[in-house]
């Protein structure tokens, strides 16, 4: 091994551990990776084929056929859609397209309570090319690409919006390989399409670039799209038909759902959750076990409040790119979490507030870190439950740090649009001149009771009308609609 590539592994090794480094590693490696990085693109067209060719194996068809899409693979997600392919009539039938690059060669060597041999065989399973296997790339990886292809990428709105959603999400991905990745999803996709003979498609993350890619074919196509999604309750599904987060039917409909009948059993079951959630901590995610409590005692000013603001995945919450839709749907103010965390630095420092800031773990991951004012304190390997218990106030734009704060009975602030919006259990700041007093109005009056009740009765509205139950979620008790269920809301859908 090279002197060369051994101090590239150990700075990728490094990555993870310590932001600085990978500012080193961006001026440092990037030069040496320029040099010798080819993509094998005779490869990658013998993979899309033989794709290509499994799905033609399928034949004619015989019922309405249903594309789910994602970051899928051996999780939970698999059983929950075995199931739900199972409770359809037998006039649809759900396919699965996964691209997280694990190896699923071994996929029936993972069993699941609750799930027959039958009823893994119904669900139908494809492994797209490792070409669009999210965040599987090399460095720097060079690529031809040529006029027309980039005359097509040019011509499609959604295909520029995908481009620009990869540039800025991988520093270290090259212009060329953009535009050929966008291209070859473009092609791969509409083969898909026309060989499976799909009647909807339902999107895991309906963000980022490869189902970007996906949503903007569908429309093309007048195919149906529905949208797949972790709940926003720990251990729950939500199954979305207009969208996910300012998209989704709880923000949009926002007035209409906060009516929405609940009876005193919900409320007595959605107390129960609340406790149950608080009590041991839930979390859809693995938290990191790292103790802050010697940072935030040596870098916090004392007898100030303290502001803990959660920065989300911009390149899969509907922000990147920035367009007008964006804008209507999702951020009103902010562009990104870096440039909404710039300017309440601006307001902590005018007021002598302390100020915390957690990047999403994604984006910490695969972009450079910018330079953020000295009055910032990053902790990006803190456990949320730690900063929000440390905090006075959690502010986010479109992260569900929000809900996780409010079960910890919390203030929070949100400055866009996600399934809480106008519930009137948070704070919300929709435009610039009105974020300054909201905060000031939150430190003083904290999380009020009205906002208790008001969260109380939507949990009851969102685990009654809204999210589905994950039967194979590590948690005591149940909450959500029924996997039952989730195969009626698609069967209207469609039908409709």
């Amino acid at each position: 091994m090279s002197k060369w590539l051994t101090i590239y592994k150990n700075i990728k090794i490094r990555l993870s551990e310590n932001d600085r480094i990978r500012l080193y590693y961006h001026k440092t490696v990037k030069k040496l990776l320029r040099l010798n990085t080819k993509r094998d693109c005779v490869l990658d067209r013998q993979e899309i084929e033989e794709s290509l060719a499994e799905m033609k194996k399928l034949g004619s068809k015989n019922g309405r056929r249903i594309l789910v899409s994602g970051h899928i693979g051996l999780s939970p997600r698999t059983p929950y859609l075995a199931k739900v392919n199972a409770y359809l009539s037998e006039n649809y039938e759900i396919f699965q397209l996964i691209e997280n690059g694990v190896d699923y060669k071994t996929l029936q060597d993972k069993k699941w309570d609750g799930i027959s041999e039958k009823e893994y065989k119904m669900l139908k399973q494809f492994i797209v090319p490792s070409l669009f296997m999210k965040d599987i790339f090399r460095a720097y990886e060079k690529v031809y690409t040529d006029d027309e292809s980039r005359r097509i990428v040019e011509q499609k709105q959604y295909l520029r919006e995908a481009a620009e959603n990869l540039r800025k999400r991988h520093f270290n991905m090259r212009e060329d390989y953009i535009q050929y990745f966008v291209i070859q999803s473009y092609y791969y996709l509409c083969k898909v399409i026309e060989i499976l003979h799909v009647d909807c498609v339902v999107l895991w993350n309906q963000f980022f670039a490869f189902h970007h890619i996906f949503e903007g074919i569908c429309k093309e196509k007048e195919i149906k799209c529905m949208y797949f999604e972790f709940g926003v309750i720990p251990g729950t599904y939500a199954v979305e038909t207009t969208g996910q987060m300012g998209e989704s039917y709880p923000a949009l409909e926002y007035r209409r759902f906060r009516e929405l009948k609940v009876i005193d059993e919900d409320l007595r079951k959605a107390k129960e959750i609340c406790q149950y959630i608080k009590s041991n901590r839930i979390n859809r995610k693995v938290q990191p076990k790292q103790d802050i409590s010697k940072i935030l005692n040596k870098k916090l000013k004392k007898g100030v409040p303290t502001i803990f603001f959660a920065g989300q995945n911009d390149f899969e919450s509907g922000l990147c790119p920035y367009t007008e839709h964006t804008k209507r749907y999702h951020s009103p103010i902010f562009q990104s979490s870096d440039e909404a965390v710039r300017y309440l630095a601006k307001l902590a420092k005018k007021n002598g507030w302390n100020l915390i800031y957690k990047m999403h773990p994604l984006v910490s991951k695969f972009c450079l870190p910018s330079k953020l004012p000295r009055n910032v304190v990053m902790l990006n390997n803190a456990n949320i439950n730690d900063l929000i218990e440390k905090a006075d106030l959690t502010i986010t734009v479109l992260s569900q740090t929000g809900y996780v704060a409010l079960f910890n009975e919390k203030p929070v602030l949100m400055l866009g649009y996600t399934q809480l919006r106008g519930k009137g259990c948070n704070y919300e700041a929709f435009e610039l001149e009105k974020v300054e007093q909201e905060i000031k109005t939150a430190l003083e009056n904290g999380f009020t009771e009205k906002q208790k009740d008001n969260f109380i009765m939507h949990v009851a509205q969102i685990t009654k009308y809204y999210v589905f139950d994950d039967e194979w979620f590590d948690k005591a008790i149940s909450y959500g609609k029924t996997i039952r269920d989730c195969a009626e809301l698609i069967t209207q859908y469609l039908e409709k």
